[in-house]
């Protein structure tokens, strides 16, 4: 804690920078789809009794249910009328189910983080960086 609060600025900064990195990347919709698929392999993965496969996600963005609904969002609210769609969209999307009643309150802040994680993982992949640093681990 004591850390924390003596790099809270640079933590604060940080933030702001990824913030502002989501709301300027675009998603393709083929890119929707992907990040959709692979949330959905993340969940079974952690969710299967297989011990290798277990290790791919220590805590998994979403659970099905909230995948099914971050899904329903988008096409509703930007596929269907051909709307571009933010990164800070997909996020924002994740984000309004992490709340008492849609998540289990131990999960909330894990969850979160582990979305925001795999958003900068996935274009830290592709070469497309939206973190002034690698993500953590």
């Amino acid at each position: 804690m004591d850390e924390w609060l003596r790099n809270f600025d640079t933590q604060q900064r940080e933030d702001n920078a990824v913030i502002r990195q989501f709301r300027l990347a675009k998603l393709t919709p083929d890119e929707v789809f992907l990040l959709i698929g692979k949330l959905t392999m993340l969940r079974v993965a952690h969710d299967s009794g297989v011990p290798e496969l277990r290790t791919m996600a220590n805590t998994y963005p979403l659970n099905q249910t909230q995948i099914s609904e971050v899904a329903l969002t988008l096409l509703k609210d930007h596929v269907k009328d051909n709307r571009e769609i933010s990164v800070w969209d997909f996020y924002n999307a994740a984000n309004r189910l992490y709340k008492p009643g849609e998540t289990d309150v131990p999960a909330i802040i894990n969850q979160n983080m582990a979305m925001v994680e795999f958003l900068v993982g996935y274009f830290d992949e592709r070469g497309r960086h939206l973190s002034p640093s690698p993500p953590c681990s």
